[in-house]
């Protein structure tokens, strides 16, 4: 018997008889004399009886069992039918009936999860994917079965779909570079990197690399879907710069290392900048270290020497001139020879502002030799005019 359809019943009418008629569940009935009409409202067993009466009494109820079985309209699968490959967590569902046990089949997929009704679905590669549902009535056991089919389409992934960040080594020798892949469409996707396989479907980070070149290949399984890059991770970094003397100032331009910056002369800091390039007063003899945030990546040490800015002007001479002393010096011995190496003079002289003043009006025009008496002496050539 069919659900929602109206059937008649009937037994042989007697003669001077009368009927009552009864059915068991929500189903609605109506009767006159030897007939009844019943609407069957919801599939299942039930009991229709019928009892024969007159003025003698009741008779034998009369009573047979009824199957209502569901309509026999086959069930509709819901769900997009045109999908991308290895698109994943695509839903599919049918009409839920009480009565019912539903049970899923399905092809050209990579994996499934069903729960009674409802069916998520991840796709597999490029084709015609197919799904069966069969529905059973737990009560009269009758099957129905639907079939969709599902067009997976190519996955149109852009050339820039990955972004990827690299991270050296946080100091030499740590090897502990990082490579971040964040990925603007989700998929099922594998990365592999010197033969590690890495399975994400949107943000993977790889930990603990070594400095080098390395090739990584994200792909999407099983299918052919593959794209490689060349990735360099570089090595951690060691302090570098460069350093010049000018009049009392150093100035230091860092190449490598990671701001801030902490400079310290003769042990004490004197500066914390986060700029690469700075200057700072010195004198003859200084030791100035610059180190960095990271300890491990060393620090850039310059000792001062200001003996190359020993220099006497002008030169040529007529006469009078002068030696620039860049060192904090109270006197100094200078000798003057000839060009034959013959002593002219030996004498101590007050440095004044940095200054020493010599003349050489008396003497014959020529090559002279100045010997500066310095913790290493100095020799300078001098030429009278």
């Amino acid at each position: 018997m069919g659900l929602q359809t109206l059937e008649e019943y009937s037994v042989v009418n007697d003669f001077d008889t009368n009927y009552i008629w009864s059915v068991s569940g929500d189903n609605e009935i109506n009767y006159s004399g030897n007939k009844a009409t019943i609407s069957w409202n919801t599939p299942g067993t039930y009991q229709l009886m019928v009892t024969p009466y007159n003025d003698c009494g009741n008779g034998s109820a009369r009573e047979i069992t009824v199957i209502v079985e569901e309509s026999n309209i086959s069930p509709v699968i819901e769900g997009d039918e045109e999908v991308e490959e290895f698109s994943i967590h695509n839903e599919y569902f049918t009409s839920i009936n009480a009565y019912s046990r539903y049970n899923w089949f399905v092809n050209g997929h990579q994996n499934f999860s069903a729960n009674n009704n409802i069916i998520t679905i991840d796709w597999g590669e490029s084709g015609l994917g197919k799904i069966k549902l069969i529905e059973t009535n737990v009560n009269s056991g009758t099957r129905k079965e639907a079939f969709l089919n599902v067009n997976i389409n190519p996955v149109p992934i852009p050339s820039d779909n990955f972004n990827i960040e690299v991270i050296s080594e946080t100091c030499p020798n740590k090897n502990n570079g990082k490579i971040i892949i964040s990925a603007n469409e989700t998929y099922n996707y594998v990365a592999i990197i010197n033969g590690v396989e890495y399975n994400f479907t949107n943000d993977l980070t790889i930990e603990d690399l070594a400095p080098d070149i390395y090739e990584l290949c994200i792909t999407i399984p099983p299918g052919s879907y593959e794209q490689c890059y060349f990735i360099e991770l570089p090595e951690g970094v060691s302090i570098s710069g460069r350093s010049s003397e000018e009049s009392g100032r150093v100035s230091i331009n860092i190449d490598k290392g990671t701001a801030p910056y902490k400079v310290l002369v003769n042990g004490k800091l004197v500066l914390q900048t986060f700029s690469t390039s700075f200057s700072i007063d010195v004198q003859h003899g200084d030791s100035v270290e610059v180190k960095t945030d990271k300890a491990c990546e060393g620090s850039f040490s310059k000792m001062i020497d200001l003996v190359d800015e020993v220099i006497a002007y002008p030169n040529p001479t007529t006469g009078d001139f002068e030696i620039a002393i860049p060192i904090n010096l109270e006197n100094i011995t200078i000798d003057l020879y000839t060009i034959h190496s013959q002593l002219i003079s030996s004498t101590s002289y007050s440095v004044v502002n940095g200054k020493i003043q010599l003349s050489l009006k008396e003497k014959p025009t020529g090559l002279y030799l100045i010997r500066i008496y310095l913790d290493n002496p100095v020799m300078l050539k001098l030429i009278k005019n």
